[in-house]
């Protein structure tokens, strides 16, 4: 599970670095896809530390 969330969270941020450096509609899907990934890589992070600490 923490490798799935470690991978959200690079691909999350790998997305949204590359919609900066894209003109036009494609860095609007990239900046929404990126987006994504990275809340679903954080809240995945926070169930895992609420299952964690009990």
């Amino acid at each position: 599970m923490a490798a799935t969330i470690l991978t959200l969270l690079l691909a999350g941020g790998v997305g949204l670095v590359a919609a900066a450096q894209r003109p036009g509609s494609r860095a609007a899907t990239l900046e929404r896809l990126g987006g994504l990934m990275l809340v679903s890589g954080l809240l995945g992070l926070g169930f895992e530390l609420a299952h964690a600490g009990g």
